[in-house]
C-alpha cells in the first residue's frame, strides 16, 4: 500500500466551515451544521469552524473545546489553568470548584442562550507558526507535528496560502486502513 499524501488526506479549504470575524458562537454553530449538509459524503463530519478575517484570511478556530470551555462564564473568572496543575486536582476538589465558584448554577439552556451570542473571537484558538505544514511535507513530518505539538489539525499551506486543513481523525483513519492492510 502506497503511503497517502496530505493532499489526499486533507480537508480543501472550500469545504471546511468557516465564519468572519464578526460572527458569534451561534453563527459558528449554523457554519458547522451547513459544512456537514454540504459534505456529507466525507467520512468525518465537521466539528470545528475557522474564523476569516475581512479579507478572508484565516485567523483562528473554534473547536468544540472552545465551545464548551466557554458556556459557564464563571470559569473565565477563574483565570487559565495549565494542564500540570489540573492533572493535580482530585475528584473532590473538582468537585467543590462547582460549590466554591458557584458554577453551573443556571440552567444549561440558558446557559447555551447566552453563550450563542458570545462573539467568535472571544472564544477562538489563535494559530501559532507551529500549526502551519506545506503540502510538500509528508506524512510522517505531518504527523510528528501532530504528535510533539499535540495538535488536532494543521493547516495546510501552498506557496503561501492556506489550502487545506489536516485533520488528525483523518491521519488516525489511514493509519488504522495501514494496519489492517499490513496484516493481511
Amino acid at each position: 500500500m502506497e503511503t497517502p499524501t496530505i493532499n489526499e488526506l486533507m480537508v480543501p479549504l472550500k469545504e471546511y466551515a468557516s465564519v468572519s470575524s464578526n460572527a458569534t458562537v451561534y453563527d459558528a454553530v449554523m457554519a458547522i451544521e451547513a459544512a456537514r449538509e454540504r459534505v456529507k459524503w466525507r467520512r468525518f463530519k465537521h466539528r470545528a469552524v475557522l474564523v476569516v478575517d475581512d479579507d478572508e484570511r484565516i485567523i483562528g478556530k473554534v473547536r468544540p473545546t472552545e465551545v464548551i470551555d466557554n458556556l459557564e462564564e464563571g470559569y473565565r473568572e477563574l483565570g487559565a489553568m495549565d494542564a500540570a496543575a489540573r492533572a493535580m486536582l482530585k475528584l473532590d476538589d473538582i468537585k467543590a470548584m462547582m460549590k466554591t465558584h458557584k458554577l453551573w448554577k443556571k440552567p444549561l439552556d440558558e446557559i447555551c442562550r447566552q453563550a450563542a451570542a458570545v462573539p467568535i473571537t472571544d472564544i477562538m484558538h489563535v494559530f501559532t507558526e507551529k500549526e502551519y505544514i506545506p503540502l510538500k511535507a509528508t506524512l510522517a513530518e505531518a504527523i510528528h507535528q501532530m504528535v510533539v505539538g499535540h495538535y488536532r489539525s494543521l493547516l495546510v499551506t501552498s506557496n503561501g496560502e492556506v489550502v487545506g486543513v489536516l485533520r488528525l481523525t483523518d491521519v488516525y483513519s489511514e493509519i488504522c486502513l495501514m494496519i489492517k492492510t499490513a496484516k493481511s
